[in-house]
């Protein structure tokens, strides 16, 4: 029930700077190179980035599925503890996921 301000550091350290993809959206690997692609209402995207600046989750990279990766990933490090995730995206645009 307490907020971890030292979590939240260690994520926002971790989370710095870099691009967080969908393993679904790597259409390819060249060495030190992660080539990202997805079709959406708007178009066909791409981007090419070196793979040191990114971060792979397992799912869609919505503000969802990132408060659930870190609950997730916050409980596997620590079993038996509980987490209340609570992640934003813009004002009054966020989720909140439990671990």
């Amino acid at each position: 029930g307490d907020r971890a301000r030292d979590l939240e550091a260690a994520w926002a350290k971790r989370w710095r700077d870099i691009y967080l993809g969908s393993e679904s959206d790597v259409v390819a690997r060249d060495g030190d190179r992660l080539r990202f692609g997805y079709r959406a209402a708007q178009g066909a995207f791409e981007l090419e980035i070196d793979a040191r600046r990114c971060e792979l989750l397992p799912g869609e990279s919505t503000v969802e599925r990132i408060a659930e990766y870190i609950a997730g990933e916050l409980n596997r490090q620590e079993p038996g503890h509980r987490y209340r995730v609570r992640a934003y995206e813009g004002v009054r645009k966020g989720a909140v996921a439990e671990a």
